[in-house]
């Protein structure tokens, strides 16, 4: 019997030797685990608090002597008309009262030109000579019925005279006054086709009948465009050539629909041709009020030196001048641009005895003038009754970013 109790007692004290030893790792594991989580929480924080910092970055502390050291000097924002300039372009061009297609109402053969393109003509110049027996036609028709109404105006009398007198028949009077007037008609139409010839009715005689009629210009300006030849049949109404009167030549500017609000008729424009190196100076008589698909609107200004050729279809690159535009300014130097962007510091608030914060905010910068730019704050800063650093704000900037390699 003892060496059985000796065999079990040892197997007990195995087994819970075994399960003493499972327990001890158990809990080593569950502190491991513990001890994890509380380094990865540590981590997190740490990694947390620098991106605090990182995002702080455009906090910024000085002691009263780095203050003092900097010359910083503090003000506001401040009210000035400034002179804006919007840079656009245009084209030379004029009202289309002022385009002239010049046609003949009848057809014809063109048997003399007598201007080319790019001549200067004065209204009632001969351009062009045309030939058409139905010219002859009309002179020959408008004399026969001119003849023709001679007698039956003369036999309208006599049937009125008897008429009324009761010799002769009603019928007979009726007849003559038809006639009479239907004559009248035919004479007053053939004359104003004649007139649209260019031939005067009532110096028209057989022997001076014509094929050939004058075309005079109807305007004075420059031919732009001359669709005849020699020998060439021209159907009437077909354009025969085009005068540019240029003295109502005007400038067509493509103003971008966000500036288009800042355009005022009477304002200066400064505006330069190609292949001319001085500024022409034109005044701004009327705004578009469509809003083109590029987002842009047609403003028409009208150069002062009227006595200058301005050939239409020029492209022109000019200035727009605004002038006296209330709005909020700042000193050129109290704006700084880092990475591409422009900022001001705002004195955010004293920290202590010795110590000043700073806020460096982004802002968007526009005109210059006279030693103060226009700056626009965003509008996530209401309070726009913080000191702003109108001197000293490059010095600030400087101190930021040695601060940022520091920590580097």
């Amino acid at each position: 019997m003892k060496p059985t109790y000796k065999y079990q007692h040892k197997q007990i004290w195995s087994i819970a030797v075994g399960f003493i030893a499972a327990t001890m790792i158990m809990v080593l594991f569950s502190c491991g685990s513990s001890q994890d989580k509380d380094n990865n929480a540590v981590s997190a924080a740490t990694e947390a608090s620098k991106e605090t910092v990182a995002d702080s970055g455009t906090l910024l502390t000085l002691t009263q002597a780095q203050y003092k050291e900097a010359g910083i000097q503090l003000g506001s924002f401040e009210k000035k008309p400034l002179s804006k300039t919007i840079h656009v372009n245009g084209m030379v061009n004029i009202p289309p009262q002022s385009k002239i297609s010049v046609s003949f109402p009848f057809g014809g053969f063109i048997r003399s030109i007598k201007v080319l393109e790019g001549d200067f003509v004065k209204k009632g110049s001969l351009l062009a000579v045309l030939e058409n027996p139905q010219y002859v036609d009309l002179q020959e028709d408008y004399l026969k019925s001119k003849s023709a109404l001679n007698y039956a105006q003369n036999e309208y009398y006599r049937q009125k005279a008897l008429y009324q007198a009761d010799i002769a028949a009603g019928k007979s009077y009726q007849k003559a006054t038809s006639a009479y007037h239907s004559l009248q008609a035919s004479v007053s139409a053939t004359a104003q086709k004649l007139r649209m010839l260019g031939i005067a009715p009532d110096a028209l005689t057989p022997s001076s009948i014509r094929s050939l009629v004058n075309i005079y210009a109807p305007a004075s300006g420059y031919i732009t465009k001359v669709d005849l030849n020699q020998g060439k049949y021209m159907a009437a109404q077909q354009q025969l050539l085009e005068i540019n009167d240029t003295k109502n030549v005007h400038i067509d500017l493509s103003v971008y629909e966000k500036d288009a609000g800042l355009i005022k008729v009477g304002q200066k424009v400064l505006f330069m041709l190609p292949g001319e190196g001085e500024d022409q100076l034109a005044k701004i008589e009327l705004i578009g009020r469509e809003i083109r698909p590029d987002h842009s609107v047609i403003v028409h200004a009208v150069p002062l030196d009227r006595s200058k050729y301005y050939n239409p279809g020029s492209f022109v690159q000019a200035e727009i001048s605004l002038q006296d535009i209330q709005t909020d300014v700042l000193p050129i130097e109290a704006v700084v641009r880092s990475g591409g962007r422009q900022f001001i510091f705002l004195k955010k608030q004293i920290g202590s005895d010795s110590a000043i914060e700073f806020q460096m905010i982004p802002v968007t910068a526009g005109a210059e003038s006279e030693g103060y730019m226009q700056v626009q704050i965003p509008v996530s800063i209401d309070d726009t009754t913080k000191s702003i650093v109108t001197k000293g704000a490059f010095s600030l900037l400087s101190v930021l970013k040695n601060q940022g390699e520091e920590e580097d």
